[in-house]
């Protein structure tokens, strides 16, 4: 008649070892697609984290390639009218490798920037922002050349916890082999109006230490709005 006591959280364990053989540990699963739809709705409650946290990665990639010489680099982003409003953000950074891809990008907490207590990123999970401008079930593209490497540029499709290459050239190649950098390229949310990502970027680029072009398209790629940004220095 003794009374067993279920609450086993009540109880300090001892983790640190393991009762049983490797072969016979039964890990957790996650269904990685609503895990990150949850993960990137919590973190970011506003889609203008959609524009600072990329246009943030851009300019970061930009000193990097460029460093004192970063007059050369250069952000442009470009936003069209149409069916469904199109943004494209495209620098002409140090570029995606694959092993970045594979090693940092796609592993949610991982970031290049986290040894380096001078530039932002420290968490490695900006890059779920981008989900806030195209939707929890949404997806973007994506096209790079690194410097890094003798990669030839390779395009993919990022969705919810996925990333699909490109392996059959279904993309447009938005990038030629002497072209180096990134470029993202969005279709925004029906609730995110021309005049939110005006703002937005006018926010987050006007102090930017490298050269942020902006242009507004109509439906047919006429130009009717155009502002660039750039200071140079804090005194600027």
């Amino acid at each position: 008649n003794e009374e067993v006591d279920y609450q086993l959280g009540a109880h300090k364990l001892d983790t640190s070892g393991s009762i049983v053989e490797d072969e016979d540990v039964i890990e957790f699963d996650f269904e990685s697609g609503a895990v990150f739809r949850r993960l990137a709705d919590d973190i970011y409650e506003s889609p203008e984290a959609g524009i600072r946290e990329p246009l943030t990665n851009a300019i970061t990639t930009v000193r990097r390639a460029f460093g004192k010489n970063r007059d050369e680099g250069v952000v442009k982003i470009t936003v069209q009218d149409g069916d469904q409003v199109m943004l494209r953000l495209r620098d002409n950074g140090e570029g995606i490798s694959r092993s970045v891809l594979n090693e940092v990008l796609t592993v949610i907490g991982r970031s290049n920037a986290r040894d380096d207590g001078k530039l932002s990123g420290q968490y490695g999970m900006g890059f779920l922002a981008s989900y806030k401008l195209v939707g929890m079930d949404g997806g973007f593209l994506m096209c790079t050349n690194a410097r890094s490497t003798d990669e030839e540029p390779y395009s993919g499709l990022f969705k919810p916890g996925t990333f699909e290459p490109d392996k059959n050239g279904s993309l447009p190649q938005l990038l030629d082999e002497d072209e180096y950098g990134t470029v993202f390229e969005y279709y925004i949310r029906d609730d995110i109006s021309t005049q939110d990502i005006r703002d937005w970027v006018e926010k987050h680029a006007r102090w930017s230490p490298v050269s942020v072009i902006y242009k507004e398209l109509d439906e047919d790629g006429n130009e009717k709005y155009n502002e660039d940004f750039h200071a140079g220095s804090l005194d600027d």
